[in-house]
């Protein structure tokens, strides 16, 4: 009996390290890449702020489609953020609602709500848990500092292998921005074509990113939310 029951733990064992090894295999390569290009850089594996045109992304952190990210900490939990694209699009935030300590949240929840004036939107947590703390103050950081005091929500993960395989991390991240504000450019064009921006251009000719939703009403708002707040 003594034996079965030693060959059975040993058993037990072994199909939770198989398990372990396919969900590294899923996600960790890229985290393990980006790691080892901050080392490269001499950062020591620390965050590395990375730009795509006037966007700051670090490329160890993973980025939920709905534009905010997800920087699994030391201790296993997970600190949560807007990320710069949204920020500098919508001109800063001056205002934040987020969920309560010890809401259980779902990964796509919408729940972070942000404010520029009047308007709001609302962006989805990238992860499952439940809330551990709040960081109000979060909203007052921006560009580069975002990622490191910029959180807005810490998070006990319940799911975190399987949410972080639809993340997106390093080169993936990267290429995504990219086309966000490749996106965007054609979402400003139509802006410009109906006349909502006349004379809204950079001086030279460059894209308006910083602020561009706070030059347009309700209407543009609105549509800008239904096409890059992906839950």
């Amino acid at each position: 009996m003594v034996a079965l029951l030693v060959i059975a733990t040993i058993l037990a064992f072994v199909l939770m390290d198989l398990v372990i090894q396919k969900v590294e295999k899923a996600y960790l390569p890229q985290a393990a890449s980006a790691g080892a290009a901050a080392m490269e850089a001499g950062h020591g594996g620390a965050e590395i702020p990375l730009r795509v045109g006037q966007i700051y992304m670090p490329a160890n952190l993973f980025f939920h489609r709905g534009h905010t990210w997800a920087s699994v900490l030391g201790t296993g939990m997970v600190r949560v953020g807007a990320d710069d694209f949204i920020r500098k699009v919508a001109g800063g935030i001056e205002a934040v609602s987020l969920p309560k300590i010890g809401d259980e949240v779902k990964q796509g929840d919408r729940l972070i709500t942000i404010g520029h004036g009047q308007r709001k939107v609302s962006l989805p947590v990238p992860v499952d848990g439940v809330i551990t703390a709040v960081n109000a103050a979060g909203t007052e950081q921006g560009g580069a500092g975002l990622y490191e005091t910029g959180w807005l929500l810490e998070i006990k993960p319940k799911t975190l292998s399987r949410n972080l395989r639809t993340l997106r991390i390093a080169d993936s991240a990267v290429q995504w921005i990219k086309d966000e504000t490749d996106r965007l450019k054609d979402f400003v064009s139509g802006q410009v074509y109906e006349g909502k921006l006349a004379g809204q251009t950079a001086a030279d000719g460059g894209l308006p990113v910083d602020g561009i939703l706070a030059r347009l009403g309700d209407e543009a708002w609105a549509e800008f939310d239904n096409k890059f707040i992906e839950a």
